[in-house]
């Protein structure tokens, strides 16, 4: 006989994975500035600023759809997001480096520690283990 398992709600997510989970949306809103910003300053031309902008657009509607994964205890969010991670890190030494990139690198590296943190594992293989993959309601988290 299976054991019961509580519904996943915003109350029995830990707090490190949900902070986590901020910081990963906070990261994807504050990217989508940059290429606006470029544009205005005119340190882009159109066309690179949209041809980015498009790119960039595809990453932050991954890394968001992710980030509420990870608080439905999705195994796969957390695996999205950590090659994303891997990829910001590694696109950081072929940009401009401003205070709005130097923020969105502080909080991915962030979001990314929290979300492999002792007790965000825990719910994780928790939520994955109980055989009920069905994703919890939005109104739920």
């Amino acid at each position: 006989m299976a054991h019961p398992v509580a519904p996943r709600t915003a109350s029995n997510v830990p707090k490190v994975l949900r902070t986590a989970s901020y910081l990963w949306l906070a990261s994807a809103i504050l990217a989508c500035i940059q290429p606006v910003i470029f544009l205005v300053t005119r340190e882009a031309s159109v066309l690179v600023v949209l041809v980015g902008g498009l790119f960039l657009l595809l990453f932050t509607v991954v890394q968001i759809r992710a980030a509420l994964g990870l608080l439905r205890g999705q195994l796969w969010a957390r695996v999205v997001l950590s090659i994303l991670a891997v990829l910001a890190i590694g696109g950081v030494f072929s940009i401009v480096l401003t205070p709005l990139t130097v923020t969105v690198l502080i909080l991915t590296i962030a979001g990314s520690v929290l979300m492999w943190m002792p007790a965000s594992t825990g719910y994780m293989r928790q939520c994955g283990s109980s055989g009920d993959q069905a994703p919890a309601r939005e109104s739920q988290l």
